[in-house]
């Protein structure tokens, strides 16, 4: 019982991320716990991968070995996970911030050029028209396929 109130409590934690978000005005709050979790999952690898296993010095079977960086991860879940995903809505939030400032000075200056209002907003719109107009099974299928060459860029990253 004590692990169950626990676990739902750091959920709990976690969920509390919402509000801060809203805070932000950021649209979607779960994008910075994906990140945080993703960042937590990273930081696991490359501290089991460069700073654990050098210093246990093959003490440690490597079947305790390989789990390791779900250690670490489970680790990270109960300490920091929600302070993590605190600093990702403010990073999501200032890159967010960003992207709008530069297309806001792309537009103006194109309209400066080429008097066409609103060039690459219009643009972004479309794209995100066609995409809201494919059928929610093609829209989950594109994302998944995004989300798999993402994993495959990450894993191809962390090992080379």
């Amino acid at each position: 019982m004590i692990i169950e109130d626990v676990i739902s409590d750091r959920i709990a934690k976690l969920k509390a991320v919402k509000e801060y978000s809203d805070k932000k005005s950021l649209p979607n709050w779960k994008i910075p716990v994906m990140h945080s979790i993703m960042l937590c999952l990273l930081g696991s690898i490359y501290t089991a991968r460069f700073v654990v296993n050098p210093s246990l010095d093959g003490k440690v079977p490597d079947e305790i070995l390989s789990f390791m960086p779900l250690i670490l991860l489970g680790g990270a879940f109960f300490t920091i996970m929600d302070s993590v995903a605190k600093v990702m809505v403010w990073v999501n939030w200032a890159v967010i911030k960003g992207v709008m400032k530069t297309i806001s000075k792309i537009d103006y200056r194109i309209w400066r050029n080429y008097k066409k209002e609103d060039y690459i907003a219009n643009k972004i719109w479309k794209i995100q028209m066609k995409f809201h107009s494919l059928g929610k099974v093609n829209r989950r299928r594109l994302m998944a396929v995004l989300i798999m060459f993402m994993v495959m860029w990450m894993s191809y990253r962390v090992m080379y």
